[in-house]
């Protein structure tokens, strides 16, 4: 099995129903669906920024188990220039920042997800979501292949065939299709 990466936006998770959501500190977000495909919320680290999960509002457990009917990403530049004056108030020099909310609604609640992000101004302060799913890959080495072999006779006596000999009996029961065999 292997696993297929692809990048996305918020919007993907419109109609997605999540049966799991799991928060990993304030560095990430994975939104499981009923499909076990991943939707993670991150930032791919460079050098000199920090991405972080700042804040959330309402509950993640609303957004499992009905349908994303919202998902919408907003920068509110007010929010960010009464912050800013606020950190320089207090001594601290950020040459460059990014308030990314993120917007999620089902049929139960809202949920907004704040990152914040700082950096000196070079380096991405945005947050990174990627799909993951997992692909089940066709290989004929990896396909169900029996150990041994039960058959009880007509006459009641048991017989246990070696692996040497079911394995190819079995694939050619299998495609003959001359018995409903099931394993």
């Amino acid at each position: 099995m292997s696993k297929n990466k692809k990048d996305i936006t918020i919007e993907s998770l419109l109609n997605k129903t999540f049966v799991e959501i799991i928060r990993e500190d304030y560095s990430r977000i994975t939104f499981i669906d009923e499909n076990k495909t991943k939707y993670i919320m991150y930032h791919e680290q460079d050098c000199c920024e920090s991405v972080y999960i700042e804040d959330i509002e309402g509950d993640l457990d609303d957004l499992i188990g009905t349908p994303i009917l919202q998902a919408e990403e907003v920068e509110n530049e007010e929010y960010e220039d009464a912050w800013l004056k606020q950190m320089k108030d207090d001594g601290n020099s950020i040459d460059c920042y990014t308030w990314t909310f993120y917007k999620l609604a089902t049929i139960k609640g809202y949920v907004t997800i704040r990152w914040l992000g700082e950096s000196n101004g070079y380096y991405s302060e945005r947050v990174d979501m990627i799909m993951e799913e997992n692909i089940i890959e066709d290989n004929k080495e990896e396909e169900f292949q029996p150990i041994i072999f039960w058959h009880q006779n007509f006459q009641g006596e048991s017989i246990i065939y070696p692996k040497e000999f079911v394995n190819p009996l079995f694939n050619h029961i299998k495609e003959m299709n001359d018995l409903n065999l099931t394993v």
